[in-house]
């Protein structure tokens, strides 16, 4: 199990423990129950909020966090009006056997609602390739949605973030922030220094071209431009695309199927 989730599952036994001592603590004073729900809350918001922040930037992770709460909202209530009912109960005199059987329904329902988001939140990948009820494909990264122009430009953002096409909602997908359109892969610069690798310029940074079967299927009858080593050492260097002979036949197959039926001449080598 990583540390992060070792760190949530702790978050929420510390929360049950002060949870449970709220409301089980027989003539507890009522300011008492209510502080010790407040600091119930504490460890499970903390570890909510830090799953995936050390990894990504704070405009980034909040964008994808509130992206993530409001595909889930029906969650976010219950832990809401969990909460709601915590506080507001003990404050009422006179507590009778309902209120203490609606209050061990709430804490049940917070610890649940609040440890499903904090796994759901995650696993919830920073980098996705999504499509609709369309045929519009997007790249979304870090809660911005990004439109995928054309088929062979699909192609290549699958082989490069090695994801699957995922069909999600129509109301999931509107969740996102439209972000920039992505540039054709054909439209990309081909260079080369003194050596034999070829690289696609993606974005501003060049990328690998691992094989003449990749070379082929996205650049086949263009000649990369020739640089100095030094001009091409400029370019920042972002990792090797994945060659299309390392995706098996039934996925390639599928592939094409979701990018509208565009043979790519691809699954094993030549």
């Amino acid at each position: 199990m990583k540390r992060e989730s070792w760190f949530s599952l702790l978050s929420i036994l510390i929360g049950l423990a002060l949870q449970g001592a709220a409301w089980i603590w027989d003539n507890a004073p009522q300011d008492v129950r209510i502080l010790l729900t407040i600091l119930s809350l504490l460890p499970s918001i903390v570890a909510l909020l830090l799953q995936g922040a050390q990894s990504q930037g704070l405009r980034a992770w909040s964008s994808a966090f509130i992206t993530f709460l409001r595909a889930n909202s029906s969650l976010a209530i219950i832990a809401l009006l969990s909460t709601g009912v915590l506080i507001v109960l003990p404050r009422i005199p006179g507590a009778s056997y309902l209120s203490e059987v609606s209050m061990s329904i709430a804490v049940v329902l917070l610890s649940v609602s609040v440890f499903t988001l904090i796994r759901g939140l995650g696993a919830q990948p920073s980098l996705r390739v999504v499509k609709g009820s369309t045929d519009a494909c997007y790249l979304v990264k870090d809660g911005v949605k990004r439109l995928i122009p054309e088929p062979s430009t699909l192609f290549f953002v699958l082989l490069d973030t090695y994801r699957a096409l995922e069909c999600i909602s129509d109301m999931e997908l509107a969740l996102y922030r439209e972000g920039q359109q992505l540039p054709k892969v054909t439209s990309c610069r081909l260079v080369k220094g003194s050596g034999p690798a070829i690289y696609v310029v993606w974005e501003g940074h060049r990328k690998h071209i691992p094989d003449p079967q990749t070379y082929s299927t996205f650049f086949e009858g263009r000649s990369p431009e020739r640089l100095s080593d030094v001009d091409l050492e400029a370019i920042p260097r972002t990792g090797a695309l994945h060659s299309v002979l390392s995706i098996p036949i039934r996925q390639t197959i599928a592939i094409q199927e979701d990018i509208g039926g565009v043979s790519m001449g691809v699954g094993k080598p030549q």
